[in-house]
This record gives C-alpha cells, sequence and structure tokens, in this order.
C-alpha cells in the first residue's frame, strides 16, 4: 500500500507543478481568450502539458482541441522556456513521478472503497488518506481530475464519496479568476464553505452553583 508521506511535494515538487501549470494556462488563455476553449478546457491543456512536457505525445494526447491551436500554445510555452533564464528546466514532464503517485493513491481509495468495511468506517479512513495530502498535493489531484487524464475519479464516485482535495482553500489557485472549484464539483463540501456558516451562540446565567447555558441553536454547515 502506498506510503502517502510519499507525496508529489516531495517527489516531484506539486509547488513546482502548479507554477508551470500556471504559466501554460495562462500563455493558452492569452492566445485564445475568446473560444475556442472553456476554462475547464484550458486547465485540460495545461495540466497534460505540465505532466507529459512539451513533446509530441501531448500534443497527440491534446489533438480534440485543434491540432494547430495546440501548436501554437507548445510552440509559445516552448520560446517561454528557451528564452527566459528562470524558467530553465520547466515544462520538461512531471510523468516518471506523478503518475506512480496517482496511480497508488487511486488504488488505495478503490481499494478502500471495494472493502467490507462499513460506509462509515471508509469515510473515516478517506480522510485519514486526505490527512495525509498537502493543500499543493490535493490542488494537483484536482486539477488532475478535472483534465481528460483523471476522469476515472468522477466515474468511479470516488471524488464525490471521499471528497480527496476538501482542504483546498477557496483563493488558492490564481490562474484563472474565472475557475470555481465549487461549480467544477458541486458534490464536495470544502472546509472553505464549512468556515463560511453560522457558528451557535451561547448566553450563561450562573445562580450559586448552578450554572445554565442557552444557545440560539445555528449550526455550521
Amino acid at each position: 500500500m502506498l506510503n502517502t508521506h510519499q507525496s508529489v511535494s516531495d517527489a516531484a515538487g506539486a509547488s513546482q507543478f502548479l507554477r508551470e501549470f500556471s504559466a501554460i494556462y495562462k500563455i493558452a488563455k492569452r492566445l485564445f481568450p475568446i473560444g475556442p476553449w472553456t476554462v475547464e478546457d484550458r486547465i485540460d491543456i495545461a495540466f497534460t502539458y505540465t505532466f507529459y512536457g512539451i513533446n509530441t505525445q501531448a500534443l497527440s494526447s491534446l489533438e480534440m482541441y485543434g491540432a494547430s491551436e495546440i501548436k501554437v500554445v507548445q510552440d509559445e510555452v516552448a520560446r517561454l522556456r528557451d528564452r527566459v533564464t528562470k524558467h530553465k528546466g520547466w515544462f520538461a514532464g512531471h510523468q516518471a513521478t506523478y503518475s506512480h503517485y496517482v496511480r497508488n493513491l487511486f488504488a488505495m481509495y478503490t481499494l478502500l472503497d471495494q472493502s467490507r468495511l462499513s460506509d462509515q468506517r471508509k469515510l473515516e479512513l478517506g480522510k485519514v488518506i486526505r490527512a495525509k495530502l498537502s493543500n499543493y498535493d490535493q490542488a494537483v489531484l484536482m486539477l488532475n481530475v478535472i483534465s481528460h487524464l483523471g476522469r476515472e475519479w468522477v466515474s468511479t464516485g470516488i471524488t464525490s464519496k471521499y471528497k480527496p482535495f476538501a482542504n483546498v482553500p477557496e483563493r488558492f489557485f490564481g490562474f484563472d479568476q474565472e475557475f470555481d472549484m465549487k461549480a467544477s464539483f458541486p458534490t464536495v463540501l470544502f472546509e472553505w464553505e464549512k468556515a463560511k456558516g453560522k457558528r451557535p451562540r451561547y448566553w450563561s446565567l450562573e445562580l450559586g452553583n448552578w450554572k445554565l447555558v442557552a444557545t440560539n441553536g445555528e449550526r455550521t454547515r
């Protein structure tokens, strides 16, 4: 079973992954600001290039978005890599490390889901797995699920049931203000949603050795 301490943060650098993803996403949006792609399409394009690197494998994988348009994005990313010193070494791909990590993580959730444990126990253990993942790990996983490379997470119901990236903060992503993680995952109750819920108010009255506590009954969602 996967040692979840061997996360993408340790192996490939989730923070670096997200920086490369953001750079590619912004290039795609700058080149094609109005059509033919949605926010989710650009996420798929940027994630696929970040995962595979700037090569023919990624280009072939994204042909459904228009071979000529994708080639324009790829060429611009390659120029950025070659002309800007701080981007030297970027866009080489994270497939060697991330693919192994995410396959093991998916297998862990699948094994848990297919076990004979009670649903309550499954959810409890699912939270334990999620607790091993940093916000950066969860953010990369969320983008993976949106991309065509990770859609099995949705089709199997694992995303809705175990909410493996529920700890990602509301304003964590900065690549596009149009991206709405709640709209992408309406069945996931994020931690930031709970934090916005109303907390109950309490009043207390002490009479000698007696203490009376009253509440308005409001609860966090």
